[in-house]
Formats: structure tokens, C-alpha cells, sequence
């Protein structure tokens, strides 16, 4: 009898399970089902994820290249502004050495001598060389070094003192 007892109560617990499976089976489809569509949807994600990190490469590529290009620009404007700076300086001087010219100040065969000569012809529209420009930037550059490092530009006013006024 104990056998019986024993087999019986697999086959009911048997029974149990295939009934609990069989009335369960809906939800397992169900869920499959879900999963499916979440994995389709995973997939879809992992595309667009991939499209965008593809998008923000181009970005960044883009930005640094345009980073070289306002470099370069910056550097040359910095250029150009420290030249019209030195030009500026270099009126000034200029306004500075006529005064001294006029009241007969400047000694012969002076640096002041050969920069007034050479400034009198640049602002004048004659022809200077290359090398005198280069004369003149290095003269003003040694003696305005703290206004054309900083790019401390002239005012009217310092022009006006300059001519003694």
C-alpha cells in the first residue's frame, strides 16, 4: 500500500505540474512575446546609439578643425593689430622728431637722425626699404616694449602731447 500511495502521489503531483504548465502556458507566450519585441526594440536603439556616436565623431572632428582655423585667424589679426600698434607708435615718434627737428634738437648721423629721415619718407608716400621698415618696427619695438607686448594702443591725446601741445 505504501507503493501505492507513493505512485499515486507522483502521478497527482505529475498531474499538478502538466496542468500548471499547460494553464501558465499563455503567460509564457506572452512573455516570450514581449521579449521578442523589447529585443527588436534593443536592436533598433543600439542602431540609432551607434548613428549618433558616428554624428558626434563628424562633430568633433569638425570643431577642432574649425579650432585650427580661429587660431590661425587669431594669430594673424594679433599680427596685423600689433603692426598698426607699431605704425601708431611709430607716428608718434614721428610727431616727437619733427618737434625736435624744428628746435633744431636732433644731432647728425643720430639713430634719432635716421629714424626722423626714414619715418619723413614713410609719411610722406616715398619709397622706403624693406630693410628700413624693419629699422623702424625694431626701434619702436625696443623703445615702446611694454605698450606693443600688451597692444596698448595710442590715444588722440598722446598724439597731441606728442607735437608739444
Amino acid at each position: 500500500m505504501p507503493f501505492f500511495l507513493l505512485g499515486a502521489g507522483a502521478l497527482l503531483a505529475g498531474a499538478s505540474f502538466g496542468i500548471g504548465r499547460f494553464s501558465r502556458q499563455g503567460e509564457v507566450d506572452e512573455l516570450k512575446q514581449i521579449i521578442m519585441k523589447l529585443e527588436k526594440e534593443l536592436k533598433i536603439h543600439q542602431e540609432m546609439i551607434a548613428r549618433q556616436n558616428n554624428v558626434i565623431k563628424e562633430l568633433k572632428v569638425e570643431n577642432q578643425s574649425l579650432n585650427a582655423i580661429f587660431f590661425m585667424k587669431r594669430a594673424a589679426l594679433s599680427k596685423r593689430t600689433r603692426g598698426i600698434i607699431i605704425f601708431q607708435y611709430a607716428l608718434k615718434e614721428y610727431l616727437q622728431l619733427v618737434r625736435l627737428h624744428v628746435d633744431g634738437m636732433i644731432k647728425t648721423n643720430s639713430p634719432q637722425e635716421l629714424m626722423y629721415n626714414i619715418l619723413n619718407r614713410l609719411f610722406h608716400g616715398k619709397d622706403v626699404s624693406l630693410e628700413e621698415k624693419g629699422l623702424v618696427k625694431v626701434y619702436i619695438q625696443e623703445k615702446y616694449p611694454y605698450e606693443i607686448k600688451r597692444m596698448i594702443a595710442i590715444e588722440e591725446n598722446d598724439l597731441y602731447v606728442a607735437l608739444g601741445g
